[in-house]
């Protein structure tokens, strides 16, 4: 377990530096180092939307090149890339090289650690230590980035000069370096019971990708628990609270630097809480762990009413208070679930269809923080347009929208009690 968690440390901290969900890291670089504008940024965004194909496609190669080689190639072939990016700055059209090598980025971590770890861990860990080795490694990964991205704010100040930028990338090397060495010595399970069945040849393994995630698909189709847990993962996009910053300052007045304290305390609290609820989730089950933390957060949805909005003045100290309060407490609660999710997928994925389950979902997961930073836009809008206050309760269309998530989480309690996973009694 110790090989699997070194071998994951560096994955939130590729995402920061080099794009995908969270680059912040490497939009601050490319905006202010490189002088490339918002308009070619999400342009780059935009295009890294090839790598859900590209992932669809790769199912049958990962399935017969087995784990293992997929995530050395990968990650060898992203420290490339890493060089590249490291160099744009030197290029004849610095703009247009790194817009392509952040897509090929993209890219190559899609079709490497997006198609692989998941199936792979699922088979590598024993079922009794995966509560625990979840816990550890979200904890250990989103650990290590804080401490990259203190380092670098440390270095940095301000902004993000090419050199700082290329120290930055040169350290998270080293770290890679070290995944792929921990790869190496983890055991090889068989990849998929239908791989025999895959022949040589790029175009006919593409092919025989979308097909093996269509029989994902019906496994699914085939499967109660499964079709309940999708369910689950489709309709949970309303229990997020995304666009949380912006929604913030704009609406509720509160300070910038107190909106930036809290999102730092909660990522940090992910390092705290993480191994606590990795134990409380092998101790009490699924079942026990989701309905707790769904049920606390249902009473702090509805404390989120006692925040006024007040975009002139300023937010009150008692009102900052009780935002960093609901702020940690959510992302406390948070970590349970989401904890609770990914072991359901690790117990009711069929190890014959992994590998095409495990991408869709992380196709789903995509879609839906996309689908929700888009919807929360437009809620934040709403909100700063207009607000019902009655006595000390205030409701806006955010929190109308943050509301809604109650009745969600009520049927997904629900859908949760009513999956039995074989050999998991207290689950």
């Amino acid at each position: 377990m110790r090989l699997a968690v070194l071998a994951n440390i560096p994955v939130i901290t590729i995402s920061y530096a080099t794009g995908g969900l969270n680059g912040d890291l490497l939009q601050a670089y490319a905006v202010g180092a490189l002088g490339i504008t918002p308009a070619v940024l999400g342009l780059t965004y935009g295009l890294m939307l090839v790598s859900i194909p590209v992932q669809f496609g790769a199912v049958a190669i990962v399935e017969r090149v087995g784990f293992r080689r997929t995530m050395v190639v990968g990650y060898s072939a992203l420290l490339v890339l890493m060089v590249v990016l490291a160099l744009v700055s030197r290029a004849p059209d610095p703009t247009g090289a790194f817009v392509v090598t952040v897509v090929l980025i993209e890219v190559v971590v899609s079709a490497s650690w997006g198609l692989a770890w998941h199936p792979w861990m699922q088979q590598v860990v024993p079922r009794s230590e995966r509560p625990r080795y979840l816990a550890r490694a979200q904890s250990t990964a989103q650990g290590f980035n804080i401490a990259m991205l203190a380092a670098f704010a440390a270095l940095a100040g301000a902004t993000a000069s090419v050199v700082e930028y290329q120290a930055f990338l040169g350290l998270l090397a080293v770290f890679v370096v070290l995944s792929i060495c921990a790869c190496r010595l983890l055991p090889e399970p068989v990849v998929s019971r239908r791989a025999e069945e895959i022949r040589p040849g790029v175009l006919t393994s593409v092919v025989a990708g979308y097909r093996r995630v269509w029989a994902g698909v019906e496994s699914v189709r085939a499967s109660v628990p499964m079709r309940r847990l999708l369910l689950v993962y489709v309709i949970d996009v309303l229990l997020a609270t995304p666009l949380l910053t912006g929604y913030a300052v704009v609406v509720l007045g509160m300070p910038a630097a107190l909106v930036a304290f809290s999102i730092g305390a909660r990522s940090l609290s992910g390092v705290v809480l993480g191994p606590l609820w990795g134990r409380f989730l092998e101790r009490h089950g699924v079942r026990r762990t989701v309905t707790l933390s769904l049920s606390a957060a249902c009473v702090a949805k509805v404390l989120w009413l006692l925040l006024p909005a007040d975009p002139g003045q300023g937010a009150s100290t008692t009102t900052q208070v009780v935002f960093v309060v609901l702020t940690l407490v959510g992302a406390a609660l948070g970590i349970g679930y989401g904890l609770s999710m990914q072991l359901l997928w690790y117990e009711l994925a069929p190890v014959s269809d992994a590998v095409a389950l495990f991408t869709l979902k992380d196709v789903l997961e995509s879609g839906k923080a996309q689908l929700g930073t888009a919807v929360a836009g437009v809620l934040v809008s709403a909100a700063a347009a207009w607000t019902f206050s009655a006595g000390s309760v205030s409701v806006d269309a955010y929190k109308i929208a943050v509301l809604c998530g109650i009745p969600v989480a009520v049927v997904v309690i629900r859908i949760v009690s009513r999956i039995d996973v074989p050999g998991h009694s207290r689950t």
